[in-house]
């Protein structure tokens, strides 16, 4: 057996709870073409560490800029501003399919994009920067190209730093899964009442974000040319010491 893949079962095999919660969570959420909603499950937990990835390369910065400011500072201005981008990354998503109509885009399911977004934004800025549950995200900030999470994500895509060492125990997502679910059951209770508003609400809170969004990144940026030397684009990593790593 591949050695990957063997940690890809164990994976499975160990963090099943935190799975099955994850199942319960989309049928809670959507009964109707259950198996459309796990595929939509599947690709989103990939699209945020795909996402993560892109984020890093020295290639798109300085569009990357809030993400490297992250890394490079520790307060409440670089958190907020990491959040808002984060949530965006996935409304963008959302955003998309109702504005261009692709195709491609029609079984995206919103409620489980959001779903996916506020476990992913939980775990990061709760679990892993407050609470500290272990050390995995932690080898990420000192080793950018490891660890970008999920956990079953970086097996798969082979960022995983010493697998080895064991699989992550992924018990502590099963609260944020909760919470999510909570949530998101909550809109729609509130959405179903009168979309007309609410999509109106949806558009101007979009491009409020993305408005603030670009302000801070150039902000960032003029303050990174001006007085850090380039501290923020030191923090990226390019493609090639990621296919040498």
């Amino acid at each position: 057996m591949n050695i990957y893949l063997k940690y890809i079962i164990d994976s499975f095999i160990i963090n099943y709870k935190s799975w099955l919660a994850f199942i319960i969570s989309i049928y809670t959420i959507r009964r109707h073409n259950f198996l459309i909603v796990v595929i939509n499950l599947i690709i989103l937990l990939m699209y945020s560490h795909i996402a993560h990835y892109i984020w890093h390369l020295n290639y798109i910065y300085p569009i990357n800029i809030i993400h490297t400011n992250h890394h490079s500072n520790d307060n409440t201005y670089s958190e907020v501003a990491e959040i808002i981008m984060e949530i965006m990354l996935f409304i963008y998503l959302i955003a998309i399919k109702h504005i261009f109509n692709f195709d491609i885009m029609y079984y995206l399911d919103e409620w489980v994009v959001l779903l996916v977004c506020l476990y992913y934004i939980t775990v990061h800025h709760i679990n892993y920067s407050i609470l500290r549950v272990n050390n995995t995200h932690r080898i990420h900030h000192d080793i950018l190209n490891m660890n970008m999470g999920p956990d079953i994500c970086d097996l798969i895509f082979n960022t995983k730093y010493k697998p080895e060492l064991g699989v992550e125990n992924t018990d502590h997502y099963i609260p944020n899964i909760i919470f999510s679910t909570i949530i998101i059951k909550i809109w729609q209770l509130i959405f179903n009442k009168n979309k007309r508003i609410y999509n109106s609400i949806f558009k101007v809170l979009v491009m409020l974000a993305t408005f603030f969004l670009y302000i801070v990144s150039v902000r960032l940026h003029i303050d990174d040319i001006n007085k850090n030397n380039g501290i923020f684009q030191n923090k990226l990593y390019n493609i090639h010491k990621i296919l040498h790593h």
